[in-house]
């Protein structure tokens, strides 16, 4: 795998990982402006300045969990404005997210739970496009397997550790896109048309994207553990996953029997 496509200038280059997230956003943009009820809910006008704020905001949640995480990798304050340069946590962009999109969405008084349902369908489209990048990369590598699928990194150029280097590894980089196809597969197909109450598909994807993480995490070899014994059975990301989905699942419940279950998006 080659991490990079081209060099642009200094320390910057056009990268897999990047190429990759952009492409994300493409495609996630072309679907969601395309949706009806998306169309019915946020003003058009608004979306190119909610779509930048969003990746801005994205990418600043990121790299702030990956410093808490591993903050012994950044040699000085200012490698944490080295946008350009890997570490990056997506559970961090999420909750990022989450916050940012409610805020805005109450400034601009579009209705929250219905938005976030809209973009919850697409979101995991556009990380499973954006996970091919890590693949590239060479970041969110596996641990050692003797699997026939196993993948071997050579480029001196990648990501991984060099005791990762030149032996077979877990992809989880694909087992991730592949699980996270699936989940926009189920909420594109089938929850959206069976989940009628404003929030239930919302959590439903954090519920699947936890999960997702929760299980992959297992095989990957970047975790980082709390120091507290009692902690230490899962990675950082395990219990972030953990909390997220267990606020999911109380929030689904509750407005599941809270909410009128006949609600229909067509019905505005």
């Amino acid at each position: 795998m080659y991490p990079y496509i081209c060099h642009i200038y200094g320390p910057l280059y056009l990268n897999c990982y990047g190429l990759s997230i952009f492409l994300g956003i493409l495609v996630f943009s072309y679907l969601i402006e395309r949706d009806k009820n998306f169309e019915l809910l946020f003003p058009k006008d608004k979306f190119s300045n909610f779509l930048f704020w969003g990746v801005m905001v994205g990418i600043a949640g990121g790299r702030l969990l990956y410093l808490v995480e591993d903050y012994s990798s950044f040699e000085s304050v200012f490698d944490i404005f080295k946008f350009w340069q890997a570490g990056y946590s997506f559970l961090g962009s999420l909750i990022a997210l989450l916050i940012f999109v409610i805020l805005y969405l109450r400034s601009l008084k579009v209705n929250t739970l219905q938005f976030l349902d809209v973009i919850a369908i697409y979101v995991p489209l556009l990380h499973s496009i954006a996970r091919i990048g890590c693949f590239l990369a060479g970041c969110c590598h596996g641990i050692a397997t003797d699997k026939f699928w196993g993948v071997t990194y050579t480029h001196p150029d990648v990501l991984i550790p060099h005791s990762f280097k030149f032996i077979s590894i877990h992809p989880t980089q694909l087992y991730s896109s592949l699980c996270l196809l699936l989940i926009f597969c189920l909420m594109y197909f089938v929850f959206k048309n069976t989940f009628k109450v404003p929030g239930q598909l919302t959590c439903i994807y954090l519920m699947l994207a936890t999960v997702e993480r929760f299980f992959v995490d297992f095989l990957r070899s970047d975790q980082e553990f709390f120091s507290s014994k009692a902690l230490s059975m899962f990675s950082m990301h395990q219990w972030i996953s953990v909390l997220i989905f267990t606020a999911a699942f109380i929030w689904f419940i509750t407005i599941t029997f809270t909410k009128s279950s006949k609600y229909n998006y067509g019905s505005f």
